[in-house]
């Protein structure tokens, strides 16, 4: 009975093992047993060098409760406090222990280190996929002055850290990589931390180099160093986008990188708005950037700039240099305003009824008191306004009904507004007048062989003449009479 008694209660003791970088992190290594010594402490005399960056666990991951680790500095021969769970972290040594004795109290949660201690010395390399696939590997880092550097490295896409090792024994000690966003800034000395974010970087060419004193890694173009001015080839580029270059709608000049920073320079504009765009490598629009203020262009002085809610700059004729920092999320505009171009002004009737493009426009013609008039199919039911555009193609003003959902009505005068509510039409052939003095708009139907294409309600007479005005009592004459969506001349004596 004794014999089963001690059978099971050796089958339900936990096993504990000593695991480290020092060992290649090796699971249930038998040189690192701890044993029972009773009152539940256990005992490890281990052969060999512990370095920093240890743990104890059962001799697997897969119980959090009996993995232990720490989250401060160990010190020889005082009682150290342990923490117990899956997301702890390695116990960490300022110094190497050779030959060390381990005290191990699980239930109380505390470890004794004791032995000789020896100075230690670290090597570091950087670790990660670089050829884009599921392997990671080591590439090695020289030491320079304490910079540790490798040059004319290519890469593929990648993700990668650095690892701390010890010199002597190779055991990795810390984890090392981003302290801030995992995306790397090239030519620009970016912080690191222990167990950071995996830095991410896009295939090329690079020189690396680690400051180990300051936790810095810079990454440059490859011969172009880590200086102020590495001016590398960035994966996403910058570019000003808006209505002040002239031509049709908004177009965009392209941006150069100089010392970090994206310079347009001497650029003569128009008056407009206008926003920053970051383009991929395919030429994708990924990010819209904007003022985060009213969005008037002040010379001379830093303007914040973000992504969200934001409105577009605005800006007078002249000649300007932009400089956008990407890091301070700032545009500085250098220059001198320039001579006011007046507008020409045309208008234009925009919308989706004119079938594909979906909102293009179809201009008009200016015409005799002033009114600018369009004669036009109507191809699909929809919404429309009038647009003015100047020479160069910018679009300077938008105007619709004062009221919401206004469906025209034929040979009705509607005074329009700027940036009113789009207006509501079918199919049909008609003509547009538009007086922008009065902001009056007045639509009818055109006569197609004699008869007008005008749509009414189910069942619905009504009369009009033949310029397309509804008449409500027609007198004697010749009229267009609408029934049930079918036209016919009819003369009324």
């Amino acid at each position: 009975m004794l014999a089963m008694a001690m059978t099971a209660l050796a089958a339900n003791a936990t096993d504990y093992y000593l695991i480290g970088g020092f060992n290649g992190w090796a699971l249930a290594d038998a040189k690192c047993l701890f044993t029972e010594a009773g009152n539940g402490v256990y005992e490890l005399d281990y052969e060999g060098t512990l370095s920093s960056g240890f743990k104890i666990n059962d001799g697997t991951w897969a119980n959090p409760d009996a993995n232990f680790g720490g989250s401060s500095v160990l010190t020889l021969g005082e009682t150290y406090s342990l923490e117990v769970g899956g997301s702890s972290e390695n116990i960490t040594l300022t110094e190497n222990v050779k030959n060390p004795h381990l005290v191990f109290n699980p239930a109380e949660k505390t470890l004794v280190v004791t032995g000789k201690a020896s100075a230690a010395e670290y090597v570091y390399m950087l670790h990660g996929n670089w050829d884009g696939g599921t392997a990671w590997t080591d590439l090695k880092l020289t030491e320079s002055n304490g910079n540790w550097t490798a040059t004319g490295v290519t890469v593929e896409e990648c993700n990668f850290g650095i690892k701390k090792a010890d010199k002597g024994t190779g055991a990795q000690v810390d984890w090392i990589a981003s302290a801030d966003a995992a995306d790397v800034t090239v030519g620009q000395a970016m912080a690191c931390v222990v167990n950071g974010s995996n830095f991410a970087l896009a295939a090329g060419n690079y020189d690396f180099a680690f400051d180990a004193e300051a936790m810095t890694l810079t990454v440059s173009v490859a011969g172009q160093g880590g200086g102020e001015d590495p001016d590398p080839v960035p994966a996403n580029t910058w570019n000003v986008h808006g209505s002040i270059f002239g031509g049709t709608g908004w177009t965009s000049k392209v941006m150069t990188l100089t010392n970090g920073k994206w310079v347009l320079a001497d650029v003569e504009v128009l008056a407009g708005d206008f926003g920053l765009r970051e383009l991929d490598k395919a030429g994708e629009q990924i990010t819209w950037a904007a003022s985060t203020g009213d969005g008037v262009v002040v010379l001379d002085e830093a303007m914040a700039v973000g992504t969200v809610g934001v409105k577009n700059f605005s800006i007078k004729a002249g000649t300007y240099t932009f400089t956008f920092d990407p890091a301070a999320m700032t545009l500085f505009v250098t220059g001198k305003v320039g001579e006011e171009v007046e507008d020409v002004l045309t208008y234009y009737i925009k919308g989706d009824i004119f079938g594909d493009p979906l909102w293009s426009s179809e201009a008009m013609t200016e015409g005799a008191g002033g009114n600018w008039t369009l004669s036009k199919e109507v191809t699909v039911d929809g919404q429309f306004g009038v647009m003015a555009s100047n020479q160069f193609g910018q679009q300077r003003a938008w105007y619709a009904a004062a009221e919401a959902d206004v469906a025209i009505s034929l040979g009705t005068a509607y005074t329009l507004i700027e940036n009113g509510s789009n207006m509501s039409l079918g199919k049909g052939n008609y003509t547009f007048t538009f007086n922008p003095e009065t902001l009056v708009l007045t639509v009818t139907a055109n006569s197609v062989d004699g008869v007008a294409e005008i749509g009414v309600a189910e069942g619905e007479a009504e009369y009009f003449n033949l310029q397309g005005a509804r008449v409500e009592n027609p007198a004697a004459g010749i009229y267009v009479k609408v029934l049930n969506g079918k036209a016919t001349k009819v003369v009324v004596k």
